[in-house]
């Protein structure tokens, strides 16, 4: 299909503005196989969808809005019979049940420790001397322009192809408000978008993967920080504990903080970090 043809398609944004679902989340549905645009181009890899997608769209936004799992939409969308759709949404309510009733649980754990005046206080390791903790606030997608482009492949020519690409831009956030802005690569990004959004893909993802292994070897993942910038190259370490022994692990941060989010466990960032690459609330973080 040329470029001609795609007269009668609508680019992602204003497919997004019709159905109603962020860019970000159609990127995520055509990742996942959800919901595949009806034309990408091979050159620039923009999406284009169809008006007909749109009834898809809707029913796949109604059904993520009460988490139902990708696989079981997917089950829908094959075979939208009164069976099929009665049998899903039966199975995803008692799952839904379960979860309340564990919710519940977990409230009553709750007034049961504020009424025996126990205090829970944040884990020591992020009070660690020289070290803030952060959030992950959002991925964004981001195109440079081309000048900021020829400014990065200037600085860091191995690192940036010729013509500009989409980047995902982490952003990091402290109590304080200082915004640490991270580069990582598509695949990154979008495993970290994945799981701030509650969406699961079919089979598991490397982390996923990483985290089980760690778990059946008895490996417990404690913190992940964000250590220095180099030359344009963030260095991070993950913090682990087995058998009584704590150890430190190099790593990207994009892999460690797509580690530490699905653990549950703590992010920080040097304070030197912050204030050499912070940058306030309200700056244009994607530059």
């Amino acid at each position: 299909m040329g470029q001609s043809n795609t007269r009668h398609l609508e680019s992602i944004g204003q497919f997004s503005r019709r159905a109603g679902i962020p860019v970000s989340h159609l990127r995520h549905y055509h990742e996942t196989g959800l919901l595949e645009p009806a034309y990408v181009d091979p050159e620039s890899g923009y999406r284009y969808y169809a008006a007909a997608q749109r009834e898809a769209a809707e029913v796949i936004a109604m059904l993520r809005s009460i988490d139902m799992p990708v696989r079981e939409i997917q089950r829908v969308l094959a075979d939208p019979s009164e069976a099929t759709v009665g049998e899903v949404l039966a199975t995803h309510r008692a799952w839904l049940e379960k979860r309340l009733t564990q919710v519940a649980g977990r409230l009553e754990a709750i007034d049961r420790i504020v009424k025996e005046g126990i205090f829970v206080k944040q884990p020591p390791q992020v009070a660690e001397d020289g070290f803030v903790p952060v959030r992950v606030e959002s991925v964004q997608a981001h195109t440079p322009t081309a000048e900021r482009w020829r400014e990065l492949r200037e600085k860091l020519p191995r690192r940036f192809a010729e013509e500009p690409q989409e980047v995902h831009v982490v952003l990091l956030v402290a109590d304080s408000g200082r915004h640490i802005p991270l580069w990582v690569g598509g695949f990154e990004g979008q495993a970290l978008q994945l799981h701030l959004d509650g969406l699961k893909t079919e089979r598991p993802l490397t982390y996923d993967l990483i985290l089980d292994a760690f778990n059946r070897h008895g490996v417990s993942l404690l913190r992940a920080d964000v250590l220095r910038i180099v030359d344009g190259v963030f260095f991070a370490r993950l913090i682990t504990k087995s058998d009584g022994r704590v150890e430190e692990l190099d790593c990207r941060p994009s892999d460690a903080l797509n580690l530490a989010l699905r653990a549950n466990v703590p992010i920080a960032v040097a304070q030197t970090l912050l204030d050499e690459a912070g940058v306030d609330a309200g700056s244009d973080l994607t530059t």
